[in-house]
C-alpha cells in the first residue's frame, strides 16, 4: 500500500467516525459569544493556519456567521485590525 492509499483510508476512517471537523466548525466552536477574535487569534486558539483562517473567516462573514467589529489591536501581534464576532442574537 502507498503512503497516498494509507492517508486516504486515515482520512476516511476519521470522516467516518465523526471525529474531523471542518475549519468552519472548528472556528466557529471556537468563538464565544460576546467576544471578538482576531484571524491571529484564531489561528492560536484552534491551530489552524492562518491563510486557512483568513479564508474560512472571510467566507463566513459572506455567509452572515460572522460579523466585524470596530478597530481595536490584535493581542498576538499588536497591529490594528477588525476583529469577528457572533451576530449579536445568534448561538454557537
Amino acid at each position: 500500500m502507498s503512503v497516498r492509499d494509507t492517508s486516504i483510508e486515515a482520512y476516511r476512517k476519521v470522516r467516518d467516525n465523526g471525529t474531523l471537523l471542518t475549519y468552519r466548525e472548528r472556528l466557529l466552536q471556537a468563538i464565544q459569544d460576546d467576544q471578538d477574535y482576531s484571524r491571529s487569534e484564531l489561528e492560536q486558539i484552534t491551530g489552524i493556519r492562518i491563510s486557512s483562517v483568513t479564508s474560512t473567516v472571510n467566507s463566513l462573514i459572506k455567509r452572515q456567521l460572522l460579523v466585524e467589529g470596530p478597530k481595536r489591536p490584535c493581542k498576538i501581534t499588536g497591529h490594528p485590525i477588525h476583529p469577528v464576532s457572533r451576530p449579536v442574537g445568534t448561538k454557537a
